[in-house]
């Protein structure tokens, strides 16, 4: 007939499922406070059929995890306090549909949730939650679980206190600071956008100091890339030519391959196709002054084309059409000479052998073999057309 046995303040480390079902049948209060167990089996409480009252405070549990407390159990009040708990599996309490009380005090729960109660929270007398660091976030659910059974709640007031964050460490879960309520979507762009602040802060100084001239370089030719950014571009419809053909009318050979070969071959045999070519003594203005047609012709023409039969001694007009080129590049950008060599074999100048490196579709070399001369056609046409 025993129906109250108290095992409390031994030295208990171990209890075994079978140890339960030894005991008698009539006990309705158990009581194994302050000993050292660190395991209980709460399937094992179906040995005990007419057990009320559970006290495991004062030991060394640290999760309510093994199983829940059975179906049919008519526990009516469970203490568990002063143990080192820090997690209750969900729905651990939910099918001792008879109990009242529960102590969880003195633990180190960092929350309270229904989850853990089911629909017998409602049916609770006493939940002891206090003496735990809860972790009042913004919002946290367990501050509506304990709202709403607050006359439950023994010292909701003062004794349920929060233990994080560190402002509201040891203060009461009802002083939350709304300073402390920040927006986490809104936290996280701005921590993104310092970062990303911090590392091109630290990235271009570091990338300007170690290889500045490479992407200064990197950048102009990019640059040269994209048409739709240069600045002072001429549209080519703007212009009345095509190409102004530079070339030394004293020598007989270059003339004669100029207005025979050249001319013919890019104004008269492409069709629709053709060229507009600028000839000195053809398109040239009568009563104007040499430097005025030689300025007109070659910005006026989106390609300036010398026809040379050797690089070595350059003068006179070709010397200044060169420069003129050259002025036009700085000015509009527009890199605009092409090159054509009559000599393959010739000596070749240092600019020459310069901008073959840097821009070889500028640089074109007449074959004297009537096989190869389809090809410099093509190229000719292509480095008159597109942008060098």
């Amino acid at each position: 007939s025993l129906i109250h046995l108290d095992l409390s303040q031994n030295k208990l480390h171990i209890l075994r499922p079978q140890n339960l079902n030894y005991l008698p049948k009539s006990l309705t209060k158990l009581s194994f406070r302050d000993n050292h167990l660190s395991f209980f089996n709460w399937s094992s409480l179906a040995f005990l059929p007419n057990l009320r009252d559970l006290d495991l405070a004062g030991n060394l549990l640290k999760a309510l995890t093994n199983g829940t407390l059975p179906n049919g159990t008519l526990l009516q009040k469970l203490d568990v306090s002063s143990n080192s708990i820090v997690f209750v599996v969900p729905a651990f309490f939910a099918l001792a549909v008879e109990l009242k009380e529960v102590n969880l005090s003195h633990n180190i729960l960092k929350t309270v949730d229904r989850s853990w109660f089911g629909p017998i929270v409602m049916n609770l007398t006493v939940l002891d939650v206090s003496s735990n660091p809860l972790h009042c976030a913004c919002g946290a659910p367990f501050v509506d679980l304990l709202l709403e059974v607050q006359t439950k709640v023994p010292g909701l007031a003062n004794g349920v206190k929060c233990g994080s964050p560190r402002q509201l460490q040891g203060r009461s879960i009802f002083a939350q600071d709304l300073r402390l309520c920040l927006d986490d979507v809104l936290s996280r762009d701005c921590f993104g956008l310092s970062l990303l602040a911090v590392a091109v802060g630290t990235v271009l100084p570091l990338l300007q100091h170690l290889c500045g001239w490479d992407v200064w370089y990197c950048f102009h030719l990019c640059l040269a890339w994209l048409p739709l950014l240069t600045r002072g571009r001429r549209s080519a419809q703007a212009l009345p030519y095509d190409a102004f053909v530079v070339f030394d009318k004293a020598q007989s050979a270059v003339a004669d391959w100029v207005y025979n070969e050249l001319r013919v071959r890019l104004e008269e045999r492409r069709g629709r196709r053709a060229l507009r070519l600028c000839l000195e003594d053809r398109d040239w203005l009568p009563g104007q002054t040499l430097f005025e047609n030689l300025w007109a012709s070659i910005y006026g023409s989106r390609k300036t084309l010398f026809v040379l039969a050797h690089t070595d001694k350059v003068s006179g007009l070709l010397r200044t059409s060169f420069l003129l080129a050259q002025q036009r590049l700085l000015e509009d950008r527009k890199d605009v000479v092409v090159l054509v060599i009559l000599r393959p074999d010739a000596h070749r100048s240092r600019y020459v052998r310069l901008r073959q490196r840097l821009c070889r579709q500028s640089v074109l070399f007449w074959p004297h073999q009537p096989n190869g001369q389809g090809s410099f056609w093509a190229q000719l046409s292509t480095a008159l057309t597109r942008d060098n």
